[in-house]
C-alpha cells in the first residue's frame, strides 16, 4: 500500500499515467512553514497555496484551539 506523505491541497488525483516531472515533485523535500521540519521527519505534510503544515503542527493547533474553548 502506498501512500503519498505530501497531501497537495486543489491537486488532482490521476493514478492512470504520471510523467517524470510528477515523479520528480514527489521526491522533493517539502517543508513545514510553522516548524520547519521537512516532509522525510513527519507522518503528513499537508501543502496549500503558499503554506505548508506538518501532522505535529496540525496536532499542536488543535490541542490549543479546544484548550481555548474552556
Amino acid at each position: 500500500m502506498s501512500e503519498e506523505k505530501v497531501v497537495r491541497l486543489g491537486a488532482k488525483k490521476n493514478k492512470a499515467k504520471e510523467t517524470k516531472h510528477e515523479e520528480e515533485q514527489k521526491q522533493e523535500l517539502v517543508y513545514c512553514s510553522f516548524c520547519g521540519r521537512p516532509n522525510t521527519q513527519v507522518i503528513k505534510m499537508i501543502e496549500g497555496p503558499g503554506v505548508n503544515i506538518c501532522s505535529e503542527c496540525t496536532m499542536i493547533e488543535y490541542h490549543v484551539l479546544k484548550l481555548s474553548r474552556y
